[in-house]
């Protein structure tokens, strides 16, 4: 068993349950499993369970009374879904039936009454234990818990380090019962140091969490914390990894001198990486902090900074604009070779998109691509279509991202599709601010065969979405602030990519790893000047009539 180790008070509170997990592991063994057939394959016994109709990773875990890292562990395959009928086996030699780890006789235990706006990771911080713990001895509070509900809370007796540690506004906490203020407290806190060989991996995430403003906090500041909640849960996830990590978060507060201050902190000298605010003039600072120490600057809120292009040490999260309209554009050029391209100009409003319509024009003017512009007043009718061959594939390009220059040609475009019958040859292309577009906006997307190009997309209904939705709730009791992109998602997704490129580097972090995630994705190239790097991600999301919605990752 590894452990993540942090100087941070309170990620410490988060990852203690490393060490009391070796001791009170319900995940290993269950009785569910232990009550599964038996199967022989290959001269091994392996038990086995049939997917039901409806049934989810998630729903398993419980039924099973196991973690889906076990059932990926066994059963590699359903990792890219999980499909009824399937069978999942687990070898019997992993689950030693002469011994039961929720055999909890002879434990002691306080009771606790939940209480109203408590939240599993307030409990679980309280007394010091992990959520698998908690969920181990009380198998009903997986399902969620109310006001009123009373939890067992075991009592182990261990030999562990204990000392004190002085937590000031710099550490953050998370979930809802933050108990931060500028005035310094002191707490007995108990510390579990990793007992490994790996590198020690150290990131400090510098972001205007404003805790200043306690009692009526920003919408920018409670964003900013929901990135955060979301990284923890990545790292809850990697806690089987070889390689201790020290996570130290500060608030920056939206100040340059407080951010100098920060950087002068003694445990920032041997800082890997730091996640940095938004905000050119503390951008700079880090960036000569990070020159000077060897370490990655992961800019990830502030799309426009240049800082890349003159620091080597500088990773710009967003892939940039004129890289971005390069992709695409040859993405339009290689899917719509066969088609042909009608650009929709509406005379009575500004083309917001004229810098990447001007782009594509140029690249089909020399690829030698046939195209046209149809320009109409206010509205687009039947009539501007009436010298389209019935015949013929078409793409539609409106010349603006709007909502509602998207709702103003949308109807005669599905009118001329239903009249010629042949679905398949009319198709629609849009503009990154078409994914939050919703309800009938979004059908009638679907029904015309409508590609968008984008820095991000999260599909809703993949199960590792809905699971992680799920996970996000239950730790925090509450919900994800509606935001394009969900900052909880995007703070989940850089944690993985950060902790699985550790993974996979044996320890060391190369930023050129690639990762494909829920809602992000990162695959850092060097700038043409070879100074830092930058994002190449870059998302198509192909809205299908049939109501399927598919994310490809360009090449």
């Amino acid at each position: 068993m590894h452990h993540f180790t942090s100087i941070n008070m309170q990620i410490f509170r988060k990852l203690n349950w490393f060490f009391l997990l070796a001791i009170l592991s319900f995940s290993c063994l269950s009785a569910s499993v232990l009550e599964l057939p038996i199967k022989k394959i290959n001269g091994k016994d392996y038990y086995f369970y049939k997917v039901q109709s409806n049934e989810t990773i998630y729903s398993i875990t419980h039924k099973l009374k196991i973690s889906k890292e076990e059932i990926f562990k066994y059963n590699p395959s359903v990792a890219d879904g999980l499909r009824t009928h399937e069978t999942l086996y687990f070898p019997v030699s992993a689950y030693n039936a002469t011994s039961n780890p929720n055999d909890f006789s002879g434990m002691e235990y306080i009771e606790h009454r939940i209480k109203k706006g408590e939240t599993l990771y307030g409990i679980c911080k309280k007394y010091n234990i992990s959520k698998e713990t908690l969920f181990a001895h009380n198998p009903d509070a997986q399902d969620g818990i109310k006001t009123g509900f009373t939890l067992k809370i075991p009592q182990q007796k261990t030999d562990i380090l204990t000392k004190n540690v002085t937590v000031t506004n710099e550490d953050i906490e998370n979930g809802p019962d933050i108990i931060l203020s500028n005035d310094s407290i002191t707490v007995n806190d108990t510390i579990i140091i990793a007992q490994n060989n790996g590198n020690i991996i150290n990131i400090a995430i510098m972001l205007p969490f404003m805790l200043n403003e306690d009692n009526n906090p920003s919408k920018q500041a409670l964003l900013y914390t929901e990135f955060y909640k979301g990284f923890l849960i990545a790292l809850d996830e990697h806690k089987n990894d070889e390689n201790p990590i020290n996570i130290y978060a500060y608030d920056t507060a939206d100040s340059l001198e407080l951010v100098k201050e920060i950087l002068k902190k003694q445990e920032l000298e041997d800082v890997n990486i730091i996640i940095a605010p938004n905000n050119d003039e503390q951008l700079n600072v880090i960036g000569n902090f990070a020159t000077e120490h060897n370490c990655t600057v992961l800019n990830i809120f502030n799309v426009k900074n240049t800082l890349h292009t003159t620091n080597a040490n500088v990773l710009q999260s967003n892939i940039p604009q004129d890289l971005m309209y390069k992709k695409a554009i040859c993405y339009f050029i290689d899917t719509y070779k066969n088609h042909s391209p009608i650009f929709l100009r509406n005379k009575e409003r500004r083309s917001d998109k004229a810098t990447f319509i001007s782009e594509l024009k140029a690249q089909l003017d020399s690829s030698n691509v046939s195209y046209s512009e149809i320009a109409f007043a206010g509205t687009l009718v039947d009539d501007d279509l009436s010298k389209l061959n019935d015949s013929t594939k078409y793409v539609f390009i409106p010349m603006s991202g709007s909502r509602s220059e998207l709702a103003s040609v949308m109807t005669a475009i599905t009118q001329f599709r239903n009249t010629i019958g042949i679905h398949e040859n009319i198709n629609l292309f849009g503009f990154p601010e078409w994914t939050t577009f919703t309800g009938n906006t979004k059908e009638r997307m679907l029904n015309l065969n409508t590609s968008i190009y984008s820095r991000f997309y999260n599909d809703a209904n993949k199960y590792q979405s809905i699971e992680f939705i799920d996970n996000y709730h239950k730790w925090y009791n509450e919900e994800m602030i509606d935001a394009v992109p969900a900052q909880g998602t995007l703070g989940y997704d850089t944690g993985k990519y950060i902790f699985e490129t550790i993974q996979k580097n044996n320890g060391l972090f190369d930023a050129t790893t690639p990762y494909d995630g829920l809602q992000h994705g990162y695959n850092f190239i060097k700038t043409p000047d070879n100074a830092g790097y930058i994002n190449n991600t870059l998302y198509i999301i192909k809205f299908n009539p049939d109501g399927s919605v598919i994310k490809t990752l360009l090449d």
